[in-house]
């Protein structure tokens, strides 16, 4: 471990809204991690009951702050609830015996769309490896070079590559017609894959788009693959972004 223990100390824990306390070992560390939450929540955005709003664990969850304590696992659990309030279809909240707590992804005042915007601090309590273990061969550090130098990412924050991998659209198309005979001789395995493609579009995993864009584009072949071991979905489909375009390159 990265971090060095300067000290413990035998503490007892109390709860800000409830009756509750436990005794713990603390360890001392330099530093747990940076600053979380590391943009400001838009705390406008969420609407809190009043029962719980009175009683968060952290009544400034949406502010950045330093983190004091991290609860290991054997404390977590216990003191873990039942109870759960739904915010969004990605955030909810849930009940300890320390008071309510936030989790999940929430919506910032400010979008940031930078993929290193959270440094891990190499003297944090979170760092669990040697420095010999996070020490990057060359080859690491030029592909991680020359993904920053040529990756873009769109207002939606989806990635987009510049470079032009050609005509994809005639090999997409020639494995497409292949796997419409396999469907033509096998009637179930057609209708399993049209129920998984119909899945995918409601739940947006997926969707038509406009064949006229002037943007590059890149024809993403599938196929089917069986597990039959399976209880539940024998078949499922694979998308295969390791076909190439007429470059010889491809997504993978």
């Amino acid at each position: 471990m990265a971090s060095s223990v300067s000290r413990s100390y035998s503490t007892v824990i109390s709860s800000r809204v409830y009756e509750h306390q436990l005794n713990a070992i603390l360890y001392s560390l330099p530093s747990i991690v940076n600053a979380l939450p590391s943009r400001m929540i838009n705390r406008s955005k969420l609407i809190l009951p009043n029962h719980i709003n009175d009683k968060l664990a952290d009544p400034s969850f949406h502010a950045p702050g330093n983190i004091d304590l991290l609860l290991g696992s054997e404390i977590f659990f216990n003191i873990l609830g039942n109870e759960k309030w739904i915010l969004s279809d990605l955030a909810s909240l849930h009940l300890t015996q320390f008071g309510w707590i936030v989790a999940g992804k929430l919506p910032i005042t400010q979008q940031c769309y930078s993929p290193f915007s959270i440094n891990m601090l190499s003297s944090s309590g979170l760092s669990f490896f040697t420095s010999k273990a996070t020490q990057r061969t060359s080859e690491e550090t030029n592909a991680e070079k020359h993904f920053q130098s040529t990756f873009k990412r769109n207002p939606d924050g989806r990635f987009l590559d510049p470079k032009v991998l050609g005509n994809s659209c005639s090999m997409a198309q020639r494995r497409f017609f292949n796997l419409e005979k396999r469907f033509a001789k096998d009637p179930s395995l057609a209708m399993q894959y049209k129920s998984f493609m119909d899945e995918y579009l409601e739940l947006d995993h997926m969707e038509l788009v406009d064949e006229s864009t002037d943007l590059p584009t890149y024809y993403l072949p599938h196929h089917a693959v069986f597990k039959a071991d399976s209880s539940t979905t024998k078949m499922r489909v694979v998308f295969d972004g390791s076909a190439a375009a007429s470059s010889g390159l491809s997504l993978n």
